[in-house]
């Protein structure tokens, strides 16, 4: 039982992330954010949960921020 409370939790975390990342990747394409802002939001958040990310998951979620701030409309 509190094994599956637990899982529940990660999921919900991991939830939660893929939602930031996506307000952060929206925040960046629009400047309102530097990409290197925006990383370190999005490592912070995921400390405060204690969500351990992968070296690969870090890999993908700075190529995915790099991306929008490539994408970002000139001014």
């Amino acid at each position: 039982m509190a094994q599956s409370r637990q899982e529940a939790a990660g999921s919900l975390d991991h939830m939660l992330l893929a939602n930031v990342l996506s307000i952060l990747e929206r925040q960046v394409g629009t400047g309102e954010l530097s990409f290197r802002a925006a990383y370190d939001i999005y490592v912070a958040i995921a400390k405060d949960l204690r969500v351990a990310l992968s070296i690969k998951e870090l890999e993908d979620t700075g190529h995915r921020l790099e991306a929008a701030e490539l994408k970002m409309p000139d001014m």
